[in-house]
């Protein structure tokens, strides 16, 4: 309705007039975000540095110092564009994990995006009025404890340098911990983030399925190894499978082909632990959905065993010489029972404490050469000579023997309530991420007989998420309190 207001000073007003000039203005010369400035001020100032930097290489007359100077060039950009947009590092995070052994060398994808997990945000709360979200004690005390106990096992473990490298691989996991706890806003900024996630696992599945049946290799995709691309393929299918039920027309189809093409996928790896892990997560897909009463639970169950063990079958029929009963146990379980026999001797005097975080792959060699009963076959194996240390190839194994008992109950005792948050959860309308969650935990502890990886970055995202939720629903109850003080929202509104 129309009508004009007298302001001191100034006459009368026409609302109907200011309206229409104001429609007028904002349509004629659009005002620029604040977003938009950042993005345009950190591709100049890219696009600046790396003018520079190549008129200053190529004066040099050396093609590698260019391209070293290119590099440093791209670093700078990105690190600029993060700095204002911390929040990007979230999907650029989700996304490296499919990439993380590139470029291959000690400074890869994965590390960087760890490093800078902590480095960015710690570095905006020293510089600026930006505050990390106040976590609950209960999501983040159990890591800290994690962390602590291996930062001490410094103390005792006789390499200093295998200390760091252990440090490190568990400070690898612990950051995306963090990283999905303070930049996860909703449950469907997370869904929406995972779609991508989904769609470049298919793509490096088809590619992974060519190399194997196509020229006879194991594919480890860009992870770095076999048993990483498997785990990761597995605990992509809970994520198909909640996209494929939120998802309609085409995108349900693609996520529910996504399935069997991640499937595809982990055979083509051929490892043996990706394959329990298959196991594993079709049982929870089919008996732990949403929904189901107790009756249909048990009908799924069925349903559920009977195609595990065809895809069991399968798999043997695809690859006899890795997944048929006589080739999963054939060679020792590639290595990994020689292993184990010495792990057992090496906790006969260091149950209590371990050998320190990383500790044991370096005494793994000579712990073999001494169990009875061990052959020396595996310490002949190219990986394990090059670098001088052997994994325990079991996760429940490599932790003790790093850590102790102490350690493993810090250790999994973590997991576990990370599991307890999600299961709390369950009744939430982040239900569907925790049903994920649940998933990537339950499959990673079944893959960990054969799994040595304490530090795969989803499992760890999933321990960490749960802050996430605990921080909105506790601004969520504020505003709640705040609404009841002052008469509700449908009372405060100006009418």
């Amino acid at each position: 309705m129309c009508g004009s207001t007298v302001v001191a000073g100034e006459g009368p007003r026409d609302h109907c007039h200011a309206m229409t000039a104001t429609r007028h203005d904002t349509t004629t010369l659009p005002p620029v975000s604040g977003r938009a400035a950042t993005y345009v001020r950190t591709a100049a100032a890219g696009l600046l540095v790396l003018v520079a930097v190549v008129v200053l290489s190529w004066m040099s007359h050396s093609p590698t110092t260019v391209l070293i100077a290119i590099g440093v060039a791209i670093v700078l950009s990105v690190g600029a564009f993060l700095w204002n947009e911390p929040e990007a590092l979230f999907p650029i995070a989700i996304y490296v994990m499919w990439f993380e052994a590139l470029p291959p060398g000690p400074v890869n994808s994965g590390r960087a995006v760890a490093f800078l997990a902590l480095a960015i945000p710690m570095a905006r709360v020293m510089t600026s009025r930006w505050r990390i979200p106040a976590i609950q004690p209960r999501v983040w005390v159990p890591t800290v404890l994690l962390l602590i106990w291996a930062i001490l096992s410094l103390l005792w473990i006789a390499d200093a340098g295998a200390w760091g490298n252990g440090l490190m691989n568990l400070f690898l996991g612990v950051s995306y911990a963090f990283l999905f706890a303070i930049f996860v806003k909703s449950p469907d900024q997370a869904m929406r983030l995972f779609r991508p996630f989904i769609v470049i696992g298919v793509v490096i599945a088809a590619l992974s399925a060519t190399v194997h049946y196509g020229f006879g290799y194991r594919s480890f995709g860009f992870t770095g190894g076999p048993n990483q691309y498997a785990l990761l393929n597995v605990q992509a299918v809970p994520i198909a499978v909640v996209l494929a039920r939120r998802s309609t027309g085409l995108w349900r189809l693609f996520f529910s082909a996504a399935v069997p093409m991640l499937f595809i996928g982990t055979l083509a790896a051929g490892s043996r632990s990706g394959l329990i892990g298959l196991g594993a997560i079709g049982i929870f897909c089919f008996v732990f959905r949403p929904g189901l009463t107790l009756r249909q639970r048990a009908v799924w169950s069925v349903i559920g065993v009977f195609g595990v063990a065809g895809g069991i079958l399968l798999a043997g029929i695809l690859d006899p010489e890795r997944f048929s009963l006589a080739g999963f146990f054939s060679d020792g379980g590639a290595g990994r029972l020689d292993i184990w026999t010495a792990g057992i001797l090496g906790l006969k005097t260091n149950w209590v404490l371990g050998f320190g975080i990383g500790g044991f792959e370096k005494k793994a060699l000579g712990l073999i050469q001494r169990a009875t009963g061990a052959s020396l076959a595996v310490i002949r194996q190219d990986t394990f000579k090059d670098t001088n240390s052997v994994p325990a190839h079991n996760i429940y194994l490599q932790t003790t023997l790093d850590l102790g008992v102490i350690g493993f109950v810090l250790y999994f005792g973590t997991l576990a309530m990370g599991m307890k948050n999600l299961w709390d959860m369950l009744r939430s309308e982040w239900h569907d991420v925790a049903w994920i969650g649940l998933g990537c935990l339950t499959a990673f502890l079944a893959m960990g007989p054969f799994s040595s990886q304490l530090n795969p970055k989803m499992p760890w995202a999933m321990v960490g998420i749960p802050g996430a939720y605990f921080v909105r629903r506790a601004l969520t109850d504020r505003q709640s309190r705040r609404n009841s003080r002052v008469g509700g929202p449908l009372f405060s509104v100006d009418r």
